[in-house]
């Protein structure tokens, strides 16, 4: 069986849940989005779908320190939710160059002038493309890590080590959709979501780093 598809039962219940949940996510923004394209709803709903699961990657670790000592190398639920983060968060992208100037990739990032040619976007427009197109190479990065044969090529300490890219990852995601919500001016609600998002983020991080203290000073007693 290919590397990239799991192998036991349970995780293949997790991918078909997190498949679900997805299409549940787009179909829920379709039917609140009537007005929008249907390429439009795509993308705001992916996009969405991708930072909530990329929390969900972050609070996976300090919960399971609840019941455990110390969290191992790798935890198959936060791998998996991962996976699916980085092919909502890809599919966003994909779709997301279809919302806007006709589809022209460059004018994400540049405007042609008529003397200096192609001058990068220094509005928040564009700024917002640069932090999310350097969101994009993080959230890839990760995908590809987050298979069976990573784990053993890279061995424990490297993998573990470079999938801490995770914490960049969702400072820049954040960046990009605070920064879209400005430019796009969308409805409050969203802001509230982002906003809870970035919340239990920051309270679980918080948790698992003083239960690792207070463990640490118990150990050394």
């Amino acid at each position: 069986m290919l590397p990239f598809i799991p192998r036991d039962r349970g995780r293949q219940l997790t991918h078909a849940a997190l498949a679900l949940l997805t299409a549940a996510g787009c179909y829920i923004t379709f039917t609140l989005t009537p007005d929008l394209r249907p390429v439009h709803s795509l993308t705001i709903g992916l996009g969405y779908l991708s930072l909530a699961l990329i929390v969900v990657t972050l609070i996976i670790g300090p919960l399971q320190l609840l019941s455990k000592k110390r969290n191992p190398v790798n935890i198959n639920l936060r791998r998996d939710v991962g996976i699916w983060a980085g092919v909502t968060g890809g599919l966003h992208v994909v779709f997301g160059f279809q919302v806007h100037l006709g589809g022209d990739i460059v004018l994400y990032f540049f405007e042609r002038t008529a003397h200096d040619g192609l001058k990068p976007l220094s509005n928040l427009f564009g700024l917002s493309n640069d932090v999310g197109a350097v969101a994009t190479v993080a959230l890839i990065l990760l995908l590809f890590l987050s298979n069976d044969l990573s784990l053993k090529w890279l061995r424990g300490p490297l993998w573990k080590w470079l999938q801490r890219l995770n914490y960049v990852l969702i400072v820049l995601a954040l960046a990009h959709t605070v920064g879209y919500q400005v430019v796009v001016e969308r409805e409050e609600v969203m802001t509230l979501i982002v906003l809870g998002l970035t919340a239990a983020t920051l309270l679980t991080q918080m948790m698992g780093v003083a239960i690792a203290m207070r463990r640490r000073i118990t150990f050394s007693k």
